[in-house]
């Protein structure tokens, strides 16, 4: 499906000016630079209960101008007002569905199976794309064969889109990755500003559905067993950053977690680390840990000769 122009989709509300409400992105051409098709961008908004963001992401991604979108949104059975959002935006959107599911990981997975385009990437519900992201996107991947993940620029921004940061990242490897935790500052990326082609996403599985907030972060673990990451300056998208985030709300969960993806990916000498860093911080691991699905964590720590 071509992208829709700002002419075809609803009025925004009358409070609301600027990108994405009453300004669109050039409509890309007919194909790429080189005449070769555009590569079909299948994009998956997993949605809950986040109706005062939703409509700016949804036009974020309709209002890119790209030649051959898919665009789908799995709503976990919102009770505020994004059924009726989401309904304005029909005509436009691959599928759509609300109905209780089993989290935000499960919604995701949900939405890539059906997706049909050759190159993925999701949006969550409070976060928005920036201009021209899928256009940009999409010419980086001109060669089908290459397997890369497309890494760029993003800005953080606060509950009103003021920019708090921007992170532009210049390299992600296996090393910065296990660094993460700790130096987050410095290795920090954007999941909002990552593209991948499909067959890297069904290669790995899709995302660890027992994960709450590090499911990306375990996916990044797993595209490096397939694909390297490949870092560019665009800024292709924006992410919220305030009180109500899960990622906020959630975050004393995070240790647990960042212990179970290092345990699923065979980084001991991390952990071992973590469990001697979150023990000298007074944490209560083993209450947290009992929060988190499986028992990969306690079997790696037998092994090394750990009792909880």
């Amino acid at each position: 499906m071509r992208c829709p122009s700002l002419n075809e989709l609803p009025s925004p509300p009358p409070n609301k000016t600027g990108w994405p409400w009453t300004e669109e992105t050039s409509a890309a051409s007919a194909r790429m630079p080189n005449g070769n098709p555009w590569p079909k961008i299948s994009i998956v908004t997993p949605s809950y209960n986040q109706g005062q963001f939703l409509e700016e992401t949804i036009r974020s991604v309709l209002l890119q101008g790209y030649p051959n979108l898919e665009y789908i949104i799995m709503d976990g059975g919102s009770s505020d007002s994004s059924v009726e959002i989401i309904h304005k935006y029909e005509p436009w959107l691959a599928y759509w569905v609300s109905e209780k599911d089993a989290g935000q990981a499960a919604a995701i997975n949900n939405g890539f199976a059906r997706a049909t385009g050759s190159v993925f990437g999701w949006i969550n519900s409070d976060d928005y794309y920036e201009r021209n992201a899928l256009a940009i996107a999409g010419r980086y991947f001109k060669n089908p064969n290459e397997s890369f993940i497309l890494l760029g620029a993003g800005n953080v921004v606060d509950e009103f889109g003021a920019v708090i940061e921007r992170r532009c990242p210049t390299k992600v490897d296996r090393k910065l990755l296990v660094e993460w935790r700790l130096k987050w500052r410095d290795h920090w990326f954007m999941q909002q500003s990552c593209f991948w082609p499909a067959a890297v996403w069904r290669a790995c599985g899709g995302v660890e559905e027992r994960f709450e907030l590090l499911f990306d972060y375990d996916l990044w673990f797993k595209f490096l067993r397939h694909a390297y990451f490949r870092c560019t300056d665009d800024v292709f998208a924006s992410m919220r950053y305030y009180a109500n985030t899960k990622t906020m709300m959630l975050r004393n969960r995070s240790q647990g977690e960042f212990a179970l993806v290092y345990a699923r990916h065979g980084e001991y000498d991390a952990l071992f680390e973590m469990v001697i860093d979150v023990s000298l911080a007074n944490v209560q691991l083993t209450q947290e840990l009992n929060k988190i699905k499986g028992r990969i964590f306690y079997r790696v720590l037998r092994r090394l000769g750990w009792r909880p």
